[in-house]
């Protein structure tokens, strides 16, 4: 890497970053964020970091409160700016900062442990005008499926790659995490105050982009930083499709607005016609600026003034209460259940059953799910060719029937298939009737994922009076399918893959994060991830680690994170101390019974590129399903350890997966785990077989297993016509 600024001298005595967070009405995770750098965890003492913080809330007793709670700090300095507004406050840390260079966080931003340490580095290093770091979404559940890639920049989420580089001049850095060349920011000014959020509702923007563009003019080039990421929380109001109109409405008002003003003409006339195109309204947007007589032009000016006008107030809005009133002198496709995606694409509005479900007229695959839902299988599915993503807002366990009804109304002769992502409820709930009444009168063939084997003899009636009547069942072990064979004479079961949904994030940051959980080089990691609730196999574990010898304990280290149920935190944290085994906790609370994605993507990949191992000690319910978290340690080439007498157990020994406890009584999981740690510390590495099973769960492989079944139902169905 070279760079004309390029200027690197001796480490200064004192660093030569401030740190300046500019926060609105968000105390609690302001003083979250400043907690976090005061750890002592950024590579410098925790009073060693120069820290602004700029409160600028109309209530002037936050201010009060940050300087009752920070101002003790002797590197902590608190400002207020009023009136509110983000470029207001980040001039007046810029105008404060005594470094040559400023950083700036979002209050909703939380920095990796190296962030600070690998900052400073590489502006010591490089000396540019400007730096970029990695900003990662902190999901409050999963991301929406209706959510473009071309558009999660506007969630503030920034990913150049895994190695520092330069900057070309159409990338930039978002205001989460970036820094300044403090003398080169406040030649220009610093940053406009007519641009940026200012409380008041709008969403203007670009006042990063105009700062960076008039200091590129300069001269100046901006550094990315790689290992200097953030997490930064996507809010729930950030979640809705109205907050992405209104936020791409805000954004053509903020480029002509900032200096030098962004021209649309070329670019968005191209866009305009490939968009109208790809909706099948090129004609209408044609007759948007058809000339005309007076009254034509007249409700052509209408049309363009109170759409946009809508769309720049579209943020408080509810998604359905927009789109409901600009269909209801459409068509009643727009006011569809649920949610409706086809390849990137997406609908909604009330549960209003009575409606018909819009179907593309390119679809060939239904997939349908209601809540709680297996999001991180329906997400991939919309990847299929000739696919539609259909998702309820409806508790599958409650009556599913009035959906399955509109699904029957809304299915289109070209509709050839219809998978449902979770079976089980449908056969062992109320809706059972329904889904056998829909896939004998359908046209299209009816699949479904099962996933786990049914734990009732009644359950067991269930599934073999529904299956005859479906195209076909999908399972995700081979084993769930012999068995479905061979004890429940099912004939029309299949083995569909897991997927690795995390496999992009399930290598990153794995020093820092055993630095940040306390585990040294020379310990093994354990890890359980997900849930800490019955048949995850905590309890086994507890009692298991009383039979390991003492002094190899030390060599051990057990991370469990993920969703608490039934024991406190507070008691397993007891029961390891007691232990006296290396260890680290994240169990958290969930009011609703049914969210178990409690870690955002982020930490649980960061939590399994820490891991050495992952520990699958699956019994009671547990022990009959296959594991959804799996195949993310296989995709980061991690061995598992599970129980011979399980789903994942008998999964692990059939394709060298890792370790399978045969004895699984608690000395016999002892025994495996000391197995474990000796051939890990020896460098364990994994065979042919784990490398085939790992190539089927990757994303092309499962999705051409899963276009091969369902094209096969499809071209046996005309050779019986």
């Amino acid at each position: 890497m070279t760079n004309d600024d390029a200027g690197a001298g001796a480490e200064p005595a004192s660093p030569p970053v401030t740190v300046a967070v500019c926060s609105y009405d968000r105390p609690v995770l302001l003083k979250n964020l400043l907690l976090t750098l005061l750890d002592g965890q950024q590579g410098v003492s925790s009073t060693g970091i120069p820290m602004i913080v700029v409160e600028n809330s109309p209530d002037p007793g936050l201010f009060e409160q940050v300087v009752a709670e920070f101002g003790r700090f002797p590197n902590i300095s608190v400002y207020r700016s009023f009136p509110p507004g983000v470029s207001r406050a980040r001039n007046v840390a810029l105008e404060a900062c005594e470094t040559p260079y400023i950083a700036y966080l979002d209050d909703d931003a939380v920095p990796a442990p190296e962030w600070y340490e690998s900052l400073t580095r590489g502006i010591l290093r490089y000396a540019p005008g400007m730096v970029a770091g990695p900003i990662y979404p902190d999901w409050p559940g999963p991301e929406p499926e209706w959510l473009p890639q071309k558009y999660v920049g506007c969630l503030t989420i920034l990913d150049h790659g895994n190695e520092d580089r330069w900057l070309t001049e159409e990338e930039f850095a978002f205001g989460a995490n970036m820094a300044f060349r403090v003398d080169a920011l406040r030649e220009i000014g610093g940053f406009n105050l007519g641009l940026g959020p200012r409380g008041d509702g709008s969403l203007l923007t670009e006042e990063e982009i105009e700062a960076q563009i008039q200091l590129r003019q300069r001269g100046h080039n901006t550094l990315y930083v790689a290992d200097a990421g953030v997490a930064h929380k996507v809010h729930e109001n950030r979640q809705t499709r109205n907050y992405f109109r209104a936020r791409m409405s805000w954004q053509a008002v903020s480029s002509r607005l900032r200096n030098p003003p962004q021209k649309h003409f070329g670019r968005s006339q191209h866009e305009v016609r490939a968009a109208a195109e790809k909706l099948g309204v090129g004609d209408l947007v044609a007759k948007l600026v058809e000339p005309g007589d007076g009254e034509t032009f007249s409700a052509q000016l209408d049309l363009i003034h109170h759409f946009f006008a809508l769309m720049l107030e579209a943020k408080s809005l509810d998604d359905a209460q927009l789109e409901n009133a600009l269909a209801a002198h459409g068509t009643a496709a727009s006011s569809a259940p649920g949610r409706i995606a086809g390849r990137g694409t997406a609908h909604s509005g009330h549960l209003q059953f009575g409606l018909d479900v819009p179907i593309n007229p390119s679809t060939r695959h239904l997939i349908v799910e209601g809540r709680p839902a297996h999001f991180f299988l329906y997400s991939l599915y919309g990847d299929l060719p000739q696919s539609q993503l259909l998702l309820f807002p409806h508790s599958l366990w409650h009556d599913f029937t009035p959906a399955l009804d509109c699904v029957a109304r809304s299915l289109r002769t070209a509709v050839q298939t219809v998978t449902f992502v979770t079976l089980e409820p449908l056969i062992y709930g109320p809706t059972k009737s329904a889904l056998i009444d829909l896939a004998t009168s359908s046209q299209a063939a009816l699949y479904g994922i099962l996933h786990r084997l049914p734990e009732t003899g009644q359950q067991g009636e269930a599934l073999c009076e529904v299956a005859p009547h479906m195209a076909g069942i999908f399972v995700m072990a081979e084993r769930i399918a012999d068995i479905l064979a061979e004890e429940y004479r099912l004939e029309n079961v299949s083995y569909l893959p897991p997927h690795a949904a995390l496999s992009e994030l399930v290598t990153l940051h794995r020093e820092s994060t055993r630095r940040r959980i306390g585990a040294t080089d020379s310990q093994i990691v354990f890890s359980v991830l997900g849930e800490a609730r019955r048949g995850k196999g905590i309890e086994l574990l507890l009692q298991a680690l009383k039979h390991v010898p003492a002094e190899e304990l030390q060599g051990m280290f057990f991370l469990i994170a993920g969703r608490l149920d039934l024991e406190s935190g507070a008691e397993i944290e007891r029961r390891f101390a007691q232990i006296g085994v290396p260890h680290y906790l994240d169990l958290r609370l969930s009011k609703n019974v049914y969210k178990y994605d409690i870690l955002t993507n982020l930490e649980f990949g960061t939590y399994v590129a820490a891991s050495d191992a992952g520990l699958l000690l699956y019994r009671h319910q547990q022990q009959r399903t296959m594991s959804g978290v799996a195949p993310n340690y296989i995709a980061a080439d991690k061995p598992l350890v599970s129980l011979a007498d399980s789903v994942i157990g008998q999964t692990v020994a059939d394709h060298g997966l890792g370790f399978v406890v045969d004895d699984t009584t608690p000395a016999g999981i002892a025994l495996t785990l000391r197995t474990a740690t000796r051939a890990l510390r020896k460098g364990w590495k994994s065979g042919p077989s784990y490398a085939r099973y790992r190539e089927s769960i990757g994303h092309d492989a499962v999705l051409d297993r899963l276009s091969r079944l369902l094209n096969g139902s499809v071209e046996r169905a005309h050779a019986a016509r």
